[in-house]
Formats: structure tokens, C-alpha cells, sequence
């Protein structure tokens, strides 16, 4: 039986966890591409795998970010509770209860006037398969989805994930490309493809 992570080691490890993501980003030449601002809030949709670098580089003032809680969660949750973000640490089961009841208050924090952060294929997976969940939101808050896309010049991709995490080097350059023109369609094929293209134009902005 694997015992649970103690108080002291989830402390310690999401410290070391936080001075290594404080430490890369401060380090980081950030271009954001396509962002002009809204007027409302929005739901901006990307890759799990880009997750490290849009802590940093959230071009947006009032947002919140989902977490998992529990276990490894707790300890990324701690970590990343230095950037000025709404955290929402839910457990992330196949309960439909409990899929409503995280339904329910996504729903009032974007009544709020906050926008999501929203990996859309996570926590688990499979990468790059969209989640129901992003179109639910939208359709019922009347929220824009956004995709949104990142690219590093020269990045670290963690083997054996299912998602091909990837953190940039230090004092590497980052991308990152806000679709503000997508036009959702409410498939899952549309959004999938529209988060690749905007990937391949961060990659793009880095050339330029």
C-alpha cells in the first residue's frame, strides 16, 4: 500500500518546485502575439503540456487556474500560489457529482469577471483530446473560448509524461500566440486544431 505524502515533504517540494519556476521565468525573454484585450471575460484553452510557462506569461489581469487536489497537486498548488492568479484546486475524478459540483463554481467565477486558464486536455490525458468540459462552460455562461498556443526557443521535454510537458531553458525566448479570432463551432476537432495553429504561430513569432 503506498502511504500518502506527508505535510513537511509536499511543503518542501513545492518550495523547490517554486523557486524553479520563479527562477526559469525571471530569466525569460516573453513575447505575447494576438492579445489586444477584452472587454469581457473568456475561457482560454491550451495543451497541458505548456502549462509552466503560462504562469509567467499570463497576459491577462484577472484569471483563474484550475489544480488538482490532492497528492502531487497539492504540491504544485502550493507552488504556484506566488503569481497573482485565482487557484481552484478541485478533485479531478470521474464522479459525475463531483464533475457538477466543479461545473457549479467555474460557472460563478466567471460571473465574477474572472477568466479561465483551462488545459483542456488534462489532468491526465490522453494529450491533445479535448475535454467536454470547455464547451459546457462556454455554452452556459455565454463566455468566449480562446485558444492559445506556446513556443520556447529552446525548452527541456520531460520524458515518460503523457503529455510532453516541456520547460523552458533559462534565458531562453517564449511565444505566446492568444487566437482572439477563433470562431467556435462546438466541436472538439475545431478547437484541437485551432490550438495546434496557434502554437505553430508562437513558434513563427520566435523567428521573427
Amino acid at each position: 500500500m503506498i502511504k500518502p505524502i506527508s505535510s513537511a515533504v509536499k511543503f518542501c517540494a513545492a518550495m523547490l518546485l517554486r523557486l524553479l519556476m520563479t527562477g526559469i521565468s525571471r530569466t525569460l525573454d516573453i513575447r505575447i502575439s494576438g492579445y489586444s484585450g477584452l472587454n469581457d471575460n473568456s475561457i482560454f484553452a491550451f495543451w497541458h503540456r505548456a502549462s509552466f510557462c503560462l504562469f509567467e506569461a499570463n497576459p491577462i489581469k484577472k484569471t483563474a487556474v484550475l489544480t488538482a487536489k490532492g497528492g502531487p497537486g497539492d504540491i504544485f498548488t502550493k507552488a504556484v500560489e506566488v503569481y497573482d492568479i485565482r487557484i481552484v484546486q478541485v478533485p479531478f475524478t470521474e464522479n459525475p457529482s463531483q464533475a457538477s459540483l466543479t461545473a457549479i463554481k467555474l460557472l460563478g467565477i466567471l460571473k465574477e469577471g474572472y477568466s479561465l486558464m483551462l488545459a483542456v486536455d488534462g489532468p491526465k490525458g490522453p494529450a491533445y483530446k479535448i475535454k467536454p468540459g470547455v464547451f459546457f462552460l462556454s455554452k452556459r455562461s455565454g463566455k468566449k473560448i480562446v485558444p492559445v498556443g506556446v513556443a520556447a526557443k529552446r525548452r527541456l521535454v520531460i520524458p515518460f509524461r503523457w503529455d510532453e510537458y516541456f520547460i523552458p531553458l533559462p534565458f531562453s525566448r517564449v511565444a505566446v500566440h492568444v487566437d482572439m479570432d477563433y470562431k467556435d463551432d462546438g466541436t472538439a476537432m475545431s478547437l484541437e486544431k485551432a490550438i495546434f495553429l496557434a502554437e505553430e504561430k508562437a513558434a513563427a513569432f520566435l523567428k521573427s
